[in-house]
């Protein structure tokens, strides 16, 4: 079940730097599932390509909105080897590569 701050994070429309901060501090189980489906906010999923949990890196790789910079960045560079893949998978659907 969604916590109330993860449904009132993915149903902004005009971010605050304390909403930014609220969705890094999320718990990882909601920042996975937020990284996955935040669509109108390209900042955030840039910061969450750097978070410490392979799984959020992981799905931010497989958010159809996450920029394809970042895309490119995790195909290579990032420490994880499943992160890479997911985010090559992701350029690839996307025609980049």
């Amino acid at each position: 079940m969604e916590s109330q701050e993860l449904t009132r994070l993915l149903q902004l429309e005009d971010w605050e730097p304390d909403d930014e901060k609220s969705a890094l501090t999320l718990d990882e189980k909601d920042r996975v599932h937020f990284a996955k489906h935040i669509a109108n906010y390209d900042g955030i999923l840039i910061d969450l390509s750097h978070d410490r949990s392979v799984s959020v890196r992981e799905a931010v790789a497989l958010n159809k909105n996450t920029p394809v910079s970042i895309l490119k960045k995790l195909s290579k560079n990032d420490k994880s080897k499943e992160v890479r893949t997911t985010a090559t998978k992701s350029l690839e659907e996307l025609n980049y590569e």
